[in-house]
């Protein structure tokens, strides 16, 4: 609707300028944090998952497939299928929390794993964050103007892409020295250690956030 555009800026437009209402808004900042760190754990997998299955079980490229579109199956069913279900249960915020507790114990179980099985194993627990994804955002979209919707997805897509620049470069280092003759210590699975504490980061910054029942979409 015309009434709820709002008038161009080139302030707003770019990446900076969008992160500017996050900034604005308590609730927005602390999902913002949650968004960021969820991102940066995804790089783990994006990034070091190939160089381990191949260190540590030997896999060929044949199995790497197969487990990553056994991956990308969960992902798309869980966000299919299962968010709604969730949230209708147990609301937006315990789905959030649900989400990235599931995450947290699927890096875990892809860090201890010896070999392959766990990791399996590991695979429909880790996407549960698929839950996450979709209850923060809802969340966030109540907490802005309906002008400013456009805005506000603008300044998830500037989270996302500050986790791809440095993502990568963070688990790539932890994995390279996590095993092999000039590491600082032995634990392969370093990387999804990481990855699993940051989620857990995430889980106590999403109990501090508290969002208004009366901004947003719903004002309108």
């Amino acid at each position: 609707n015309q009434e709820h555009r709002s008038n161009f800026s080139w302030k707003r437009a770019n990446p900076v300028g969008s992160l500017r209402l996050i900034k604005e808004n308590k609730v927005l900042l602390g999902l913002a944090a949650v968004l960021v760190l969820g991102y940066l754990a995804q790089q783990s997998l994006m990034n070091v998952y190939v160089l381990y299955a191949d260190y540590r079980f030997g896999w060929t490229d044949r199995s790497v497939g197969l487990s990553l579109a056994l991956v990308a199956i969960f992902s798309g069913f869980y966000g299919a299928g299962l968010v709604k279900p969730v949230v209708k249960r147990i609301g937006e915020r315990s789905a959030l929390t649900f989400g990235l507790i599931g995450g947290a114990i699927g890096y875990i179980m892809f860090g201890l794993s010896r070999t392959g099985v766990l990791l399996l194993w590991g695979i429909p627990v880790l996407n549960l964050m698929s839950v996450a994804w979709p209850s923060a955002q809802s969340i966030m979209s109540r907490e802005v103007k309906p002008s400013e919707q456009g805005q506000m997805q603008g300044a998830i897509q500037s989270l996302r892409g500050l986790a791809g620049i440095f993502g990568p470069l963070m688990f790539t280092y932890i994995f390279s020295k996590s095993f092999g003759p000039t590491a600082a210590f032995h634990a392969p699975g370093a990387a999804f250690f990481m990855a699993a504490a940051l989620l857990v980061m995430s889980v106590v910054i999403a109990q501090w956030v508290r969002p208004s029942e009366t901004k947003g979409v719903t004002a309108a």
